[in-house]
C-alpha cells in the first residue's frame, strides 16, 4: 500500500519531495517505487505481477510527464516547472514482485 508524504523544500516553493517511506506491506515488505507527475496511468483492476508483461511491469505502467521508474529509493524531490494544479501518482512493488494499484494525488504549487 502506497502511502505519500508530500514535503516543502525550505526556500524554493516550486520544489517538494514526494516521501513514500511509509508505504507498507501486510505480509512482507515494499522494495520498489514508481511515481508518475503530470502524466497518464496505465489502468489495471487488480494488484499485478512485475513479470506480467501484458499489463504494467516495471518502468512501463506510465507514460508521459515525469516518470520515476521502479526504484529503490524512497525519497525523490521534484522541481516543478509550472505553477498550478498537478497530478501525482504512485505505486510500489512488494517482496514477491506484485505491484500495488496506481494511486493519485492532487497538489497545487505556487511560487
Amino acid at each position: 500500500m502506497p502511502v505519500l508524504d508530500i514535503k516543502d523544500v525550505d526556500g524554493n516553493p516550486m520544489e517538494k519531495v514526494f516521501d513514500l517511506s511509509k508505504s507498507f506491506d501486510r505480509d512482507g515488505s515494499v522494495e520498489k517505487y514508481e511515481i508518475c507527475i503530470d502524466g497518464e496511468v496505465v489502468i489495471y483492476k487488480r494488484p499485478i505481477y512485475d513479470y506480467d508483461l501484458n499489463v504494467a511491469p516495471s518502468g512501463k505502467g506510465a507514460y508521459g510527464g515525469t516518470y520515476v521508474t521502479s526504484t529503490s529509493l524512497s525519497e525523490v524531490k521534484h522541481a516543478f516547472q509550472t505553477e498550478g494544479d498537478h497530478v501525482v501518482y504512485v505505486r510500489c512493488m512488494d517482496n514477491l514482485g506484485l505491484w500495488s494499484l496506481w494511486y493519485n494525488v492532487l497538489i497545487t504549487v505556487n511560487k
